[in-house]
């Protein structure tokens, strides 16, 4: 057995929320796997919780979230967290600021796809479909080989520890048992049973991870139902439709692709 270790653990820029929407990533569509609202707005908000956590900022456990460094981040959704946790007058527990966090997850995952794109990550098109940003592909900043993307470097690693025997980083436990947590695991990978009981045995490797994803799991039964942004449905053209465009008819498929574009957007 070997210890997971990648050059992203020296150059890494991006957080835990960061990663977590990444993974949900489908390149091929442009679009986001379909999780439900509630359940991908608490899993934001314990990965920003976890993120403080690893840097020192906040300190928690099964029962108390504690502060202890408010100085700014410099990441957008981790200070708007920061600055939460230290207006509150009182002490309360990780489930409790999952839940309160989480009520502004639409603001939360807004902030990290604005973070993606300013970092040159992603790139926002028309029809509210992403793509992985040009230079993101190639770049150091992100680690992996120089040919991986940054979503195919985040998913096969995190591929690799779940269905080999490597000890992950504190990052990445946190990261799958977040996402196991909230039953997005199966959106992104094809599991079998040796794997699911890998998954088991890593979410229980970290005592931060394992404590916030405790507290994001009794949010869940919460009845909220809120929306996520990355809930969108990709957009479907009848075959009916499409055969009866006079473009398409006469041939001339660029003028029949603007028709669509325009009326579907440029997803099509």
């Amino acid at each position: 057995m070997t210890i997971h270790s990648t050059e992203a653990a020296a150059t890494r820029t991006l957080s835990l929320p960061e990663e977590l929407v990444l993974m949900l990533l489908n390149e091929e569509s442009g679009y986001f796997h379909q999780v439900p609202g509630w359940s991908l707005n608490c899993a934001v908000a314990g990965a920003a919780l976890a993120e403080l956590s690893l840097q020192t900022r906040v300190d928690t456990d099964m029962e108390s979230l504690i502060l202890l460094d408010e100085t700014p981040t410099g990441s957008p959704i981790l200070d708007l967290v920061l600055l939460q946790i230290a207006n509150e007058t009182q002490q309360h527990n990780a489930q409790y600021w999952v839940e309160k966090l989480a009520s502004r997850g639409e603001m939360m995952i807004d902030l990290t796809l604005d973070r993606l794109t300013s970092l040159g990550v992603l790139e926002y098109h028309d029809g509210d479909f992403w793509t992985l940003a040009h230079r993101a592909r190639q770049s150091e900043l992100f680690a992996g080989d120089g040919e991986d993307t940054v979503v195919e470097f985040i998913k096969p690693r995190i591929e690799k520890l779940i269905f080999g025997d490597d000890i992950p980083h504190p990052r990445d436990i946190i990261i799958i048992t977040l996402i196991n947590t909230c039953d997005v695991l199966r959106f992104v990978l094809d599991l079998d049973e040796n794997a699911e009981q890998r998954i088991q045995l890593l979410s229980h490797m970290d005592l931060i991870g394992r404590a916030i994803a405790d507290a994001v799991a009794q949010n869940l039964v919460s009845p909220r139902s809120q929306a996520s942004p990355l809930t969108k449905s990709i957009p479907t053209l009848p075959l009916r439709r499409m055969l009866m465009n006079r473009h398409l008819r006469n041939g001339n498929i660029p003028a029949a692709f603007a028709d669509f574009a325009e009326e579907y957007g440029p997803v099509f």
